[in-house]
């Protein structure tokens, strides 16, 4: 972590044929200047092989770092293992010691003095540069805990964004709103989670910070996305249970019984039926179909 901080990884190059075979799988740094006037960090892998590429943009929790996640998902390696590789890239929140995201009313009294960053615009720049350099297909917006509620956020406001898929964190902007064309978006929540609870109320973490029930969240996707009064249908994996409705384009919810607030993959596969670090990116090609050209 020190040495990504430091500035020690090589530049993502910008090459002459973005879709043939990278120098090096990396990882390397990407930096942005954003419209706000800030020099904005992400780490990046791009797999073996020749484009175009998938993109999965995964943002940490509140006071992770970027590279703790790209070690807990561990969605470049394996990405590697896939059938078809995807560009794994790994945002820096905001913050010099506590790196959140400006997702809503959560969690800017981390970090006060950053509590009007646009991650929004950020991260719209961040995919569109991506899809530039490494010659980028379709981009999932994928994030835990704070980073999950900045999924929500981006894929309910931004343009970049072609699925979304969030763990363990609600929608958090005032007044809740997700307008806009139908968008597939997949929430997943452990039931035993007391940090970010599914019912909401109050969580059990520091800062004192009261979350909405995830269903306000999923009612409006929802709606964006045209669901049917249809009832949802049930998928039991072991100890995940997937529901998905009838809708314009996939919309799903998995829940998975007695597990706490942890991101359910990478690492800690072992403990669930669902390794959302491979899960998320084949539920997001299955989603939005097979594409042959880049897109935006």
């Amino acid at each position: 972590m020190i040495l990504v901080l430091a500035g020690c990884l090589p530049e993502l190059p910008i090459l002459e044929d973005p879709c043939g075979e990278f120098p090096s799988e990396g990882p390397y740094v990407l930096h942005v200047d954003t419209p706000d006037g800030r020099r904005r960090k992400a780490i990046v892998d791009v797999p073996p092989g020749e484009g175009p590429r998938d993109i999965a943009v995964a943002m940490h929790g509140a006071v992770e770092s970027a590279n703790e996640f790209r070690g807990v998902t561990e969605l470049h390696r394996r990405s590697v293992d896939a059938d078809e590789p995807w560009v794994s890239a790994f945002p820096q929140g905001r913050g010099t010691f506590f790196r959140v995201w400006n997702a809503g009313t959560c969690c800017g009294s981390v970090d006060e003095q950053n509590d009007d960053v646009d991650d929004v615009g950020f991260l719209e720049l961040l995919a569109k540069t991506l899809r530039e350099r490494t010659c980028g297909r379709d981009v999932a917006a994928l994030g835990f805990s704070n980073g999950a509620m900045m999924a929500h956020r981006w894929g309910c406001e931004g343009d970049q964004v072609d699925a979304v898929v969030a763990v363990a964190g609600p929608l958090m902007t005032e007044p809740p709103t997700c307008e806009g064309p139908a968008r597939p978006v997949l929430h997943v929540h452990g039931l035993a989670d007391t940090h970010v609870p599914f019912d909401g109320g109050p969580s059990s973490g520091p800062g004192g910070n009261i979350y909405p029930p995830m269903d306000e969240t999923l009612n409006l996707w929802r709606t964006r996305n045209a669901c049917s009064n249809l009832p949802d249908v049930e998928i039991p994996v072991g100890l995940t249970t997937c529901f998905e409705a009838d809708c314009a384009t996939p919309t799903g919810l998995c829940t998975i019984e007695g597990w706490d607030h942890r991101w359910p993959g990478g690492i800690h596969a072992g403990g669930t039926a669902l390794d959302q670090s491979s899960e998320a990116m084949a539920w997001m090609r299955e989603a939005l179909g097979e594409s042959t050209e880049p897109s935006r």
